[in-house]
């Protein structure tokens, strides 16, 4: 949960409205010896943290299930489908999944700009905090929460100068 906290705290400070989960296997904590029942809990948690984060901050929570694992014979290639025959690898060329591995959030642009097409209340990207699953997660989650401040400290002093800023009616009435 150190890393929830972390998310938090990055939320408060950069004032975040869309945050992005690209697997919730990001901000899970590695345990050893869990039964199926504890891990399921253990999920469960990390979802009702990302819930409160989003109900207290007023921030969009997108979460994905993507993620990418090494094609083996003991192994299932995410993402995959679920048939008559049972679990079977997605075809790359048919949904163009080759592209979306990268870690380039392209597919995150696009739902974005779908949100946009929609109608539905969008966030500009420089407002965004995204979350991808890591090799070295302990290590990686403090680059990436370090980096991730430092880049948005330019953007965050350029909306400050920006007219498009608009205040929620909540703050505005409490001062």
């Amino acid at each position: 949960m150190h890393s929830l906290k972390s998310l938090e705290d990055v939320v408060m400070a950069e004032h975040v409205q869309l945050v992005i989960v690209d697997s919730i296997a990001a901000l899970h904590v590695k345990t050893q010896n869990l039964t199926f029942g504890q891990w399921e809990q253990h999920l469960l948690g990390i979802t009702r943290q990302l819930k409160y984060i989003g109900d207290t901050h007023r921030v969009f929570l997108l979460a994905t299930n993507r993620a990418s694992t090494i094609d083996s014979e003991n192994s299932v290639v995410q993402p995959f489908d679920i048939t008559e025959r049972g679990v079977e690898p997605i075809e790359e060329d048919s949904y163009g999944i080759a592209d979306t591995l990268e870690d380039d959030f392209e597919i995150h642009d696009e739902v974005l700009r779908e949100l946009d097409l929609s109608g539905l209340p969008t966030v500009s990207p420089s407002l965004t905090l995204r979350s991808t699953q890591q090799s070295s997660q302990e290590e990686d989650e403090e680059y990436t929460l370090a980096t991730s401040v430092e880049r948005a400290e330019p953007v965050m002093a350029q909306l400050a100068e920006s007219d498009d800023i608009v205040c929620d009616s909540a703050s505005e009435s409490e001062d």
